[in-house]
């Protein structure tokens, strides 16, 4: 699909843990073991790409746990013994495309309805995935407009990128 019709770019990471910090200064949010998730949301993309992003992170039989290398979903390994979790982070930068040896943004829409999808993906994301689990918080995210200062460690590279 071309990205003039696109309304979403998205980038999966596997970590062996994270810190993100969420209030510009100080705090962070720390996991361990998971998927940090950058999200971008492009000019037209409305709340029907919300379901679509929630099936890619949470369905996409891409990800293998500690102890099998046979490929599974995200939601399967949250629930498993493994317990992994899950850090969404938005990231306006993705919308960016190189034109003429300048990275142009033109591509990005208004902040406060990115925002409000950005919200609403978080908001699914935690709905889908913590009801069932008290004892443990699962998903993180990043705070919308601030700056996402981002210390990870992972055992190799392993992300991939979707765009719908």
């Amino acid at each position: 699909m071309s990205s003039s019709s696109s309304s979403f770019r998205i980038i999966v990471q596997k970590v062996d843990s994270a810190k993100l910090l969420v209030d510009n200064e100080n705090e962070y949010i720390k996991m361990d073991r998971g998927m940090v998730v950058y999200v971008c949301f492009l000019k037209g993309a409305d709340d029907t790409c919300i379901p679509k992003i929630t099936k890619y992170i949470l369905k996409s039989k891409i990800y293998s746990g500690a102890e099998s290398e046979q490929k599974t979903d995200l939601f399967s390994l949250i629930n498993s013994d493994e317990q992994w979790s899950l850090m969404i982070i938005p990231q306006a930068s993705l919308s960016g495309k190189v034109k003429s040896n300048r990275i142009q943004y033109h591509n990005q829409p208004k902040k406060d309805d990115s925002e409000l999808l950005y919200e609403s993906l978080v908001n699914e994301l935690k709905n889908l995935v913590e009801e069932n689990i008290e004892e443990r918080r699962i998903i993180y995210d990043g705070v919308f407009g601030n700056r996402q200062g981002l210390e990870v460690i992972s055992s190799g590279p392993y992300s991939h990128f979707y765009e719908n």
